[in-house]
């Protein structure tokens, strides 16, 4: 009987005994695990032959995952390009945020207004207590409600102004702006830049938005303006956020509306928001 177009298995694993008398073919450089069957490099320097399909044998064995990737890395090249957002945490507890912010930062501050209690029946308690019907107006194509700075509100809410003293503290922020948003469950903010990142005279002397939530958990959402790429950030009662410079002008950013199924359950929000100048962003 003619082996010789056959592999002599021995060979391959290194222990053939016969030597030249053997009947069946001696071929180097065979890769061992895919002559069993079970081969699972990517892209594997031997040659891949066995006796079982002869016909499937193939010099170069390649594997694709269910999702079309044929390999796991791109390249193993280090790479020193910064990332299109950079998520930072920031400590409440402290007097002062230290480090230095850059111009893609986004910081999450969870605990900077634990000690004022519950923020959101204080603000909206002291603006009912002014009894001015028209404090609130619909905002931004009627998708909330804002507080009417021309109705002078503001000095009588002694917990806005807490608030706002303690961004401007934290931040070391020169705040030139402020507003107060109130959400109930069926509204949503659409995406949008800031004024800064088309105002020339307010980019000079705004680099840093701060948004604080009070009352239900809501979400803020970054959308990138070129690629459509979503971030979403769940923001429980209480909690900070910021972004600076080219955050504002890469991304548009927004309050996504609720999914009918969770309206019922939430209850309302407001946010307190700041605009101004830090002179720790990196510009």
């Amino acid at each position: 009987m003619d082996n010789k177009n056959k592999i002599c298995k021995h060979y391959v694993m290194g222990n053939c005994k016969n030597g030249d008398s053997c009947t069946y073919k001696h071929q180097d450089n065979i890769c061992r695990d895919f002559f069993k069957g079970d081969c699972k490099r990517d892209n594997c320097k031997f040659t891949h032959i066995s006796n079982a399909n002869p016909k499937n044998n193939k010099q170069n064995h390649k594997r694709t995952s269910p999702y079309g990737i044929k390999k796991n890395t791109e390249s193993f090249e280090p790479w020193f390009n910064p990332a299109d957002i950079r998520i930072m945490l920031g400590d409440g507890k402290k007097e002062n945020y230290t480090n230095e912010i850059q111009s893609r930062d986004v910081i999450l501050i969870p605990n900077l207004f634990e000690d004022l209690g519950d923020v959101y029946n204080k603000i909206i308690d002291e603006v009912d207590a002014i009894k001015n019907t028209k404090i609130w107006k619909p905002w931004h194509g009627d998708t909330h409600l804002i507080a009417d700075d021309h109705e002078v509100w503001k000095v009588h809410s002694t917990t806005f102004n807490k608030v706002i003293d303690k961004i401007k503290k934290y931040f070391n922020m020169d705040i030139k702006a402020t507003r107060l948003n109130w959400y109930d469950a069926n509204e949503f903010k659409p995406k949008h830049h800031d004024a800064a990142a088309i105002d020339e005279k307010k980019a000079k002397v705004q680099n840093l938005t701060v948004g604080v939530s009070f009352g239900e958990t809501r979400s803020v959402e970054f959308e990138h303006a070129k690629t459509r790429t979503s971030i979403n950030i769940n923001l429980p009662n209480g909690y900070t956020y910021t972004f600076s410079k080219d955050v504002n002008i890469q991304w548009r950013h927004g309050i996504p509306p609720l999914a009918k199924d969770q309206v019922e359950e939430s209850g309302c929000r407001i946010s307190i928001i700041a605009w101004g100048y830090a002179p720790q962003v990196d510009v």
